[in-house]
C-alpha cells in the first residue's frame, strides 16, 4: 500500500475500480441533496411548488416511469436473494452452533 505525505495510503484499486467509489458516490449524494435543501429553503415555497411540478411532470414520463419500475424491480429482486442468502447462513450458524453445543 502507497503512504501519502498526509499519512493517508492512496486509494487501492479493485477491478480497475478504486475501492471507495461508493463512498465517493454517497458523499457526493450528500452533498447534492445539502445544497438542494439550502437552496430550497431560501426559494420558499412557490419555488418548491414550480420545482415538485417539473418532478412530477419527469416522472410520470412513460420512458423515465420504465426505469424507475426496472429499477425497483432490480432492488427488490437483490433483496429476495439477500435474504435467502442471509436465512442459509442463519440456518448454517446455527447447525454449527447445536453442533458444538452437544
Amino acid at each position: 500500500m502507497v503512504t501519502r505525505a498526509s499519512g493517508r495510503s492512496a486509494p487501492t484499486r479493485v477491478g480497475g475500480r478504486c475501492h471507495n467509489e461508493p463512498m465517493k458516490r454517497r458523499n457526493a449524494l450528500l452533498l447534492g441533496f445539502a445544497a438542494g435543501y439550502v437552496l430550497g429553503a431560501k426559494a420558499g415555497r412557490e419555488r418548491y411548488e414550480q420545482i415538485l411540478k417539473v418532478a412530477r411532470g419527469i416522472s410520470s414520463n412513460p420512458a423515465i416511469r420504465q426505469v424507475i419500475d426496472e429499477t425497483k424491480d432490480l432492488a427488490d429482486a437483490g433483496g429476495a436473494k439477500a435474504r435467502g442468502k442471509m436465512a442459509d447462513q442463519l440456518r448454517d450458524a446455527s447447525t454449527l452452533i447445536k453442533d458444538r453445543v452437544n
